[in-house]
């Protein structure tokens, strides 16, 4: 296998891991893919991308977002030309967008065409996985309690997204689920296989990352079947059946789904915070049978029968054992391992392209 391996055809340090369908260049994370040496090719991928899913998705919470975006964005570049004289010849932002609707899908082609190419390079800047918080209202997860992230890695002061005295965690979901069956009820006297530990570790990834993703609106009519798309890509038990032999298989299977698919990518930051999530659900066991029950509430709700039914499963499985401490333990530092590991593994690689861009610049520099 070793002989098969190819180095990233962007940096030139790392094993290639992936392969642009674009332009069929190996490489090994998506810093490299949107990195200046990839550029050419990413970016037209990123208009093409941003375009479509604004037109084809309309009603979509991620549509709104995007379209707040620009209005925030267009808000900024008047403010912007109000500090400066204005430039013979030219229009502002704001007299080339009159007339156009921004929550209209059919203005948008319109409207990125009106942009000059820095407003494009710095709206480009904002949709590739930099901070949007200026721009859209951020959800804070409702695990997020002070007493619980308080006892677990949440509270390392690396982490960012422990709430603090001015940011509240969204409500908790009501989930009222009644007649929950026993376990050995279902299974009519069988075991359950060990490896379900492993599968909802997968299960509550793709659940953190979706209630991130559409900020915790899940079961609003018009975004449920979107939710419910995005769920299946990321989880490989919901989606395709999956059983994990471990919980580094679970995580790691999830990272890279969110890593590599285009419509799931939220940047490297988001991908280790979702892992750190997982451990603030299961440090407290109501929190997991809440973010269970939230689950089965959004597949019933877009009448995925049969989703719905496999974590009506996970819940009569998880009354049943949620009390073995030793086991969660046990599970919870797996899941904090991994999140170390994925930590270390994004700052290898942040390194090792800062050290390529620096020594391409400076061979460019010596060749001028």
């Amino acid at each position: 296998m070793e002989s098969e391996d190819k180095v990233c055809g962007l940096c030139r340090l790392q094993i290639a891991k992936y392969t642009c369908p674009r332009c069929m260049v190996p490489y090994c994370a998506l810093s490299c893919y949107r990195g200046e040496a990839h550029a050419g090719c990413s970016e037209d991928f990123y208009k093409q991308e941003f375009m479509e899913n604004l037109n084809t998705r309309a009603t979509s919470d991620e549509k709104r977002k995007m379209a707040s975006m620009l209005k925030a964005f267009e808000e900024e570049q008047a403010a912007e030309a109000e500090e400066v004289d204005d430039i013979e010849g030219e229009y502002s932002l704001e007299e080339r967008l009159q007339g156009l609707d921004l929550d209209n899908s059919d203005d948008l082609d319109t409207v990125w065409e009106r942009l000059t190419e820095q407003e494009k390079s710095k709206f480009k800047e904002l949709i590739s996985g930099k901070d949007l918080s200026p721009y859209i209202e951020v959800w804070h997860p409702w695990w997020c309690q002070d007493n619980n992230c308080g006892a677990c890695v949440c509270s390392s002061e690396e982490n960012v997204h422990l709430p603090t005295s001015a940011v509240k965690p969204g409500p908790t979901p009501e989930i009222h689920l009644k007649d929950v069956p026993d376990i050995k009820t279902l299974l009519r006297g069988k075991e359950p296989a060990k490896e379900m530990v492993n599968n909802l570790v997968n299960v509550l990834f793709a659940y953190a990352y979706v209630l991130r993703r559409f900020n915790g609106e899940i079961l609003a009519q018009d975004v449920v079947q979107d939710c419910i798309s995005f769920f299946e890509t990321t989880s490989g038990v919901l989606g395709q059946a999956v059983i994990y032999d471990s919980v580094s298989l679970a995580i790691s299977s999830a990272v890279v789904q969110v890593e590599t698919v285009s419509k799931l990518r939220m940047g490297d930051n988001i991908t280790t915070e979702i892992v750190l999530d997982v451990t603030c659900i299961l440090d407290n066991v109501e929190f997991v049978q809440i973010a269970l029950g939230h689950t089965y509430k959004m597949f019933k709700k877009g009448k995925r029968k049969d989703v719905a039914r496999k974590l009506w499963f996970y819940l009569s499985w998880w009354t049943s054992i949620k009390d073995q401490t030793n086991m969660w333990d046990t599970v919870k530092e797996q899941v904090r391992m991994e999140f170390v590991a994925l930590k270390d593994k994004f700052k290898e690689h942040e390194v090792a392209q800062d050290k390529f861009e620096a020594s391409r610049k400076t061979l460019i520099q010596e060749m001028d």
